[in-house]
């Protein structure tokens, strides 16, 4: 684990209370996001990769882990499923943590309807979220 300076760790403990917050408590249940998207790395230019954060978790342990997806140059896109938050660098963490704050986020049920939806249907296994790497290069027109 990465040492971070102070800012950062009030984002990840934002990130972490708003995930909570919003899943009630919930670990496992995604939170996805709208437009959280980020330039990989420091560098500023065309040819450097832009990185998604299409939705939000946290573990059974309690960490801040993403879905994440990267495209860059010549049709080339990453996925990382199960990235810890703390490690994707202190560009993406503020970008996540604007989405959250401004509203950019909604989960595919909601915490409060879950009880009712919960009596009706039999209980179902809970999935298993693991770390996943997948790379396609995709070719243009």
């Amino acid at each position: 684990m990465q040492a971070h300076d102070i800012k950062t760790e009030e984002l990840l403990t934002n990130i972490k209370s708003r995930i909570e917050e919003i899943t009630s408590g919930e670990s496992g249940m995604l939170v996805y996001l709208k437009e959280a998207v980020f330039p990989e790395g420091n560098s500023r230019g065309p040819s450097q990769s832009m990185i998604t954060v299409s939705c939000l978790f946290l573990s059974e342990e309690g960490s801040i882990c993403a879905d994440l997806f990267r495209t860059g140059t010549a049709g080339f896109m990453e996925c990382v499923y199960g990235s810890m938050v703390s490690g994707i660098g202190k560009r993406g963490i503020e970008e996540i943590n604007s989405a959250l704050m401004d509203g950019r986020w909604y989960i595919s049920e909601t915490p409060g309807n879950r009880d009712e939806k919960e009596k009706k249907k039999p209980p179902r296994k809970k999935s298993l979220h693991v770390p996943f790497k997948l790379s396609i290069l995709m070719r243009g027109a």
